[in-house]
């Protein structure tokens, strides 16, 4: 009985049929709770790792807070202010951009000295500020222009700018509608050289002389239905020139290039089909046209270069040009300008592959008194593929370059890797180790040796490391 908390009008000891009374009962339910609140708060405190300190400790701490709320308060309102300063200008510029006029644009644009290109982006920028709804934007012929050549020099960035309003491009279908729209037709094209002229207008004169390239392939025969203008295409067509459009499918494709010297900038003139391969005097009036419109344009067409094709020597004969020894010549007159003459030079890599193709064929070929046999690279890669791949000396050659296929002998890696200085070292290795049919390679490695120098000089970026006075012994 005294082991227990009583209530101060408990009634228990003047009752004495119960133990415990009401009060009591209530005051212990009271206690219990209160106990329980207490142990709560000590392990909430314990968790945060907080202790309750005397107000005299706490003090500096609670000066500095306050110090340091009243800081931030004063900084939120000072950011506050300068959001609403600023969304108030920026409010007043677009109320500018939208009653700014085309000439005072053009004015503001002009002193910023900006290149042509970063003015056509700033003043579509600021064209699509001027409407809250993207379908509702009118674009220049300058952009769309821009926009056409962004699109086919990479789809992916094209949309990733789109997509991150980088930049105000017109959607996809657009580009297309007005790719639809380019008439691309075989011959020459008397707008393509209006606008070429308007181009070329803005190099100097250095910039504007360059080469006139050309080449032919072998393509798919197949004809196509345009059923906007209800026309065919896949037919031979050489463009205006008369009698050249025959009813027979093209299976052949031609192609002119302009390829400036002083500048990096490659431009497509012209395009023909043609049934087989193009004849040679046909080929000699396209070179001849293509050389007289160019230099109408503005111009200086001083070289021709293309492959060794039969058709193609035979438009060299038309000119002139001739690779014999003993009547040598390289140049014609110029057809517009009599003071001047056309290059004529026939495509290095090209050369390559007709020489590994005639050596391949003939099995033998004689250069400078010495004679270069194909037996020799034969016998070589049989010989090599004996060792080990990490022991081979020319671990390069395969069976594709000593027996190449059709399209094989098209390739001109496989070419220039036959005649290349580690097959000549292969072949003086065999040799001085008396390998049956290697013993007499003389002349096939000096013949590789010349066309490894050949190549090397002819496919280089500078000039100084070509060919020189000096390195034609």
């Amino acid at each position: 009985m005294y082991d227990k908390w009583r209530h101060n009008s408990c009634q228990v000891i003047l009752n004495t049929d119960s133990s415990v009374c009401q009060k009591c009962t209530s005051l212990s339910d009271t206690l219990r709770i209160h106990q329980k609140r207490k142990l709560e708060n000590k392990r909430k405190r314990k968790a945060q790792g907080l202790r309750t300190l005397p107000w005299q400790q706490n003090k500096d701490k609670i000066a500095a807070l306050r110090r340091a709320n009243y800081a931030l308060r004063r900084s939120k309102s000072r950011l506050l202010k300068r959001f609403k300063n600023l969304s108030i200008e920026l409010k007043q510029a677009r109320q500018r951009i939208q009653t700014l006029s085309e000439e005072e644009l053009d004015v503001k644009l002009s002193q910023m000295n900006l290149p042509s290109a970063q003015l056509t982006a700033v003043k579509e920028c600021i064209s699509a500020a001027r409407f809250e709804n993207k379908k509702s934007r009118r674009y220049t012929e300058d952009w769309l222009l821009m926009c056409l050549l962004l699109h086919i020099c990479s789809p992916a960035a094209y949309s990733f700018l789109r997509g991150n309003d980088v930049l105000p491009l017109p959607c996809v279908t657009t580009i297309r509608r007005y790719l639809s729209l380019v008439r691309a037709k075989c011959g020459f094209d008397s707008r393509f050289f209006a606008a070429l002229k308007k181009k070329l207008a803005t190099k100097n004169e250095f910039q504007r002389h360059g080469i006139l390239v050309f080449d032919e392939m072998q393509v798919r025969k197949e004809v196509r239905v345009h059923s906007k203008t209800m026309t065919y295409s896949g037919y031979s067509d050489f463009g205006d020139i008369a009698g050249s459009t025959t009813n027979d499918l093209a299976d052949h494709g031609l192609v002119f290039t302009f390829r400036a010297f002083g500048d990096d900038y490659s431009q497509p003139i012209a395009a023909f089909a043609s049934k087989g391969p193009t004849k040679g005097t046909t080929l000699a009036q396209l070179v001849l046209k293509a050389i007289f419109l160019l230099e109408e344009a503005g111009a200086f067409v001083d070289a021709l270069v293309c492959g060794g094709a039969t058709t193609n020597r035979s438009m060299w004969r038309e000119f002139g040009i001739s690779g014999s020894l003993q009547h040598t010549r390289h140049s014609f007159t110029h057809p517009a300008d009599d003071t001047r003459s056309v290059y004529v030079f026939s495509d290095a890599p090209h050369l390559m592959k007709c020489v590994r193709n005639r050596l391949h064929a003939q099995k033998v070929l004689c250069f400078n008194g010495e004679r270069a046999h194909w037996a020799h690279y034969d016998k070589l890669f049989v010989e090599d593929g004996k060792q080990p791949a990490h022991l081979r000396v020319c671990p390069k050659i395969t069976f594709a370059h000593i027996n190449p296929t059709n399209t094989e002998k098209m390739r001109v890696k496989l070419a220039t890797q036959i005649f290349c200085r580690s097959v000549a070292d292969g072949l003086e290795f065999y040799s001085a180790r008396g390998t049956d049919g290697l013993q007499n390679v003389k002349g096939t490695v000096l013949f590789t040796k010349k066309f490894n120098d050949l190549f090397d000089a002819l496919n280089r970026n500078h000039p100084k490391e070509g060919i020189t006075n000096e390195a034609r012994t």
